[in-house]
């Protein structure tokens, strides 16, 4: 995972510092785009603006990579990036 502010986390790290974040109150997805990769990956490039609390706006354009292991999708990268103001 490649996050907003530049940190980068494996797995373990992902699940520890989930652990303990409180939920999104409200998000929402947009620019959704399905992008083939090769015969069995695809990227999901999105928009997300999600809060948290009362005033906590995240706002960010993210890309989640998928290979496919058999009939299964897994997730193979996730990326973040702030997004510029609309």
């Amino acid at each position: 995972m490649v996050l907003a502010h530049g940190a980068v986390l494996d797995r373990s790290q992902v699940r520890s510092s989930l652990a303990g974040a409180p939920p999104w109150r409200d998000y929402t997805l947009s620019d959704v785009r399905l992008v083939p990769v090769g015969p069995a990956t695809a990227a999901l490039v999105y928009r997300a603006r999600a809060i948290r609390g009362k005033d906590d706006v995240f706002d960010a354009l993210m890309t989640s990579v998928y290979v496919l292991d058999g009939p299964r999708p897994l997730l193979a990268l996730y990326q973040q990036t702030p997004a510029p103001p609309r």
